[in-house]
């Protein structure tokens, strides 16, 4: 082995490759990372073996280390592309890698195993640079001049357009990070163009692998300045646009500092809102909410939207803390909830009410008639029940007899107050709670609902109902005034039916 002046380059980007492998093999935990480890890997390889092939002065050690580089080489332009769709987030489908192997799969069965001559190189030799080092003239042939030339301009220029591509659309501090990047790709691949056309700072020596020197401290910058693997922020725009969900970012001073595009949709909010403090946005019911989870006055929330059709919103925060738990930041999820109201709602209907009539069901207006007898003031309770039913469904059938119950459910709707609990009790059977109702306006009003269905027409058969009417000051007990309604009723049915009948308690 013999070493030159001249290999301070290879040198030079030999540690600076290892220095860029053992920082990013602490971030082998994310894709990007693991990515770009292999990546600081190969480049590693790369300059190692070539300056062990040009400082051997044998011709079968400098064809065994020109191998080893020909091999990690191949696989770089592949893993850069990989790296920069990693970067940016977007999707990689599998048969894209199967073909992007191929070639330098392809390669490293050329270089190791098909015997000299072949495909890839004819007889190499060595040769004496102007520099006393021992190079080569490798004599390559049809695949390296054509498929493999090809294939690392093509997947080089790929990873190039992905990246400025994805430059375009990024918060301008992340620019400076994926610009560092573009130049540790575009570098290299620059100088492996100009050696193919013969142009080469030490003539007789590929430089492309000493440009790694330089693009390694652009790849560096990237790490350690912008913090490249710590947040890989290509990836997050592209993530965070693409979420249902809206995300707001704010300061520990309530100002917001970033928001995703489901957020803009969703509140209103604009990039001039940017920097503006929470309670300033011009976002309708929305600002109240943000404020008070930016400050961290509350941690969800829930929000409807009035509109065509309604929305339902569930607002949460979650505070990012520092290691000394001081709150950096916090962030805002919106997530649109309408389906879920929508469908509880359904359910508690189905739960709450009489699939018949629309009206509550008797579990439901006995909680709520004991939960309103709480605010301690007088109440009345009708309870009214179908004169004669079972007479009416032998005549005119079952159907008929729904059909009846859901209009006298209809017709005591309209008749009762926003404020009265109304409710169908049994069979046919209904009952009436009227919170502030005395016995005088109670029984004024239970002649009234008897006088409206008697109106009713159906079809030349005459339905009638019995009302029973309990009247109290104070009750207690909501049991008390159903017992005391269902006397009064039972009278009304044993002096004939079709009447109002009244008692007090």
């Amino acid at each position: 082995m013999v070493f030159t002046p001249s290999f301070w380059m290879f040198s030079a980007s030999l540690l600076i490759s290892a220095g860029v492998l053992a920082y990013s093999l602490v971030h082998l935990r994310t894709l990007p990372g693991r990515v770009f480890s292999l990546l600081a890997l190969l480049v590693l390889i790369w300059n190692a073996a070539v300056i062990m092939e040009v400082a051997a002065q044998y011709l079968e050690l400098k064809v065994l280390f020109a191998r080893i580089q020909w091999t990690a080489h191949a696989f770089i332009p592949a893993v850069w592309l990989f790296l920069a769709l990693a970067y940016t987030g977007r999707k990689k489908h599998p048969l894209l890698w199967v073909l992007l192997a191929s070639v330098p799969a392809a390669t490293g069965i050329f270089i190791w195993f098909i015997p000299i001559p072949s495909w890839f190189w004819g007889n190499p030799e060595r040769t004496v640079s102007i520099t006393a080092a021992a190079v080569m003239d490798y004599d390559y042939r049809q695949w390296v001049s054509f498929m493999h030339v090809s294939y690392i301009l093509l997947v080089s220029a790929s990873a190039l357009f992905v990246l400025l591509r994805s430059l375009l659309h990024v918060h301008p501090l992340y620019r400076r990070q994926a610009s560092a990047l573009l130049f540790a790709l575009l570098l290299p691949t620059a100088a492996f163009i100009f050696h193919l056309f013969g142009y080469a700072p030490i003539p007789g020596m590929n430089s492309t692998a000493a440009a790694g020197s330089i693009a390694g401290i652009a790849a560096a910058a990237s790490l350690f300045r912008y913090r490249f693997l710590e947040f890989i922020p290509m990836a997050r725009d592209t993530v965070l646009d693409r979420m249902d969900t809206g995300i707001l970012i704010c300061d520990r001073l309530g100002r917001i500092l970033d928001f995703n595009r489901s957020a803009s949709q969703i509140t209103g909010i604009t990039s001039r809102d940017l920097g503006r403090p929470a309670e300033h946005l011009q976002a309708g019911s929305f600002s109240r909410v943000i404020t008070d989870l930016a400050k961290q006055d509350a941690s969800s929330q829930e929000l409807s939207v009035q509109g065509d059709p309604d929305r339902h919103y569930d607002v949460h925060a979650s505070a990012i803390r520092s290691p000394a738990g001081e709150v950096l930041a916090v962030i805002i999820y919106i997530n649109d909830c309408t389906e879920r109201e929508q469908l509880l709602q359904k359910i508690r209907e189905l739960t709450e009410t009489d699939s018949l009539t629309g009206l509550h069901n008797r579990d439901t207006l006995l909680t709520l008639g004991q939960e309103m007898l709480k605010d301690d003031e007088p109440v009345s309770l009708i309870m009214l029940d179908i004169d004669d039913m079972q007479a009416f469904n032998d005549a005119q059938g079952t159907r008929a007899g729904d059909r009846a119950i859901a209009v006298i459910g209809s017709e005591l709707r309209r008749c009762t107050r926003p404020q009265d609990i109304l409710g169908r009790f049994s069979g046919d059977e209904f009952v009436i709670i009227m919170p502030g109702m005395t016995r005088g306006a109670a029984v004024t009003a239970a002649l009234s609902l008897h006088r409206s269905i008697e109106k009713i027409s159906w079809d030349s058969v005459q339905l009638t109902v019995s009302i029973g009417v309990v009247s109290a000051r104070s009750p207690e007990e909501l049991n008390l005034l159903l017992a005391a309604a269902g006397r009064a009723l039972s009278r009304a049915k044993q002096q004939g039916k079709n009447q109002v009948v009244s008692v007090s308690i």
